[in-house]
């Protein structure tokens, strides 16, 4: 008995089924991306607002109430933050999910920064240390600059 044809059959349908999983992986992925820029918009406006992100013990805070009002209002993204239609539990609206989209708009922000302050020809740069009252340091850096473009 010939059984390379069955093991070639077992094999290609374990490919099969791994190949479908990875395209409906990336289908995921493409729905959410949208979803997720929401978030991070939401990040950045309250930043530039400077409006807290987090409440306190008994309330949710501006970041947990503008992502709520989001999923009430926005069908897609309510059906994709369901933990229904996911395998794997993920909520983006988590403290240290806040955390992480702080530390990608904080980082996108100073690239931006570096990149206006790279075109003048005069710039100074000042930093203001904090004494340790809590387990880490503080630094405040401050960055001052001639904006040719609008001085004009």
């Amino acid at each position: 008995m010939d059984f390379s044809k069955a093991i070639d059959m077992a094999d290609h349908s374990v490919l099969l089924k791994k190949l479908r999983k990875d395209i409906e992986s990336e289908k995921e992925k493409e729905r959410g991306l949208p979803i997720i820029r929401m978030l991070l918009d939401i990040t950045t406006s309250l930043g530039k607002q400077g409006l807290a992100i987090r409440g306190n013990y008994h309330e949710g805070g501006n970041y947990l109430e503008l992502a709520n009002l989001l999923l009430r209002r926005n069908t897609e993204m309510n059906q994709w933050m369901s933990k229904q239609n996911k395998p794997y539990v993920t909520s983006y609206l988590l403290g240290c999910s806040q955390n992480e989209l702080i530390a990608i708009e904080g980082t996108d922000q100073a690239q931006r920064i570096v990149a206006e302050v790279n075109e003048p020809y005069f710039f100074g740069v000042f930093a203001d240390g904090r004494p340790a009252v809590s387990p880490e340091e503080r630094l405040a850096v401050g960055v001052r600059y001639v904006d040719y473009r609008r001085s004009r």
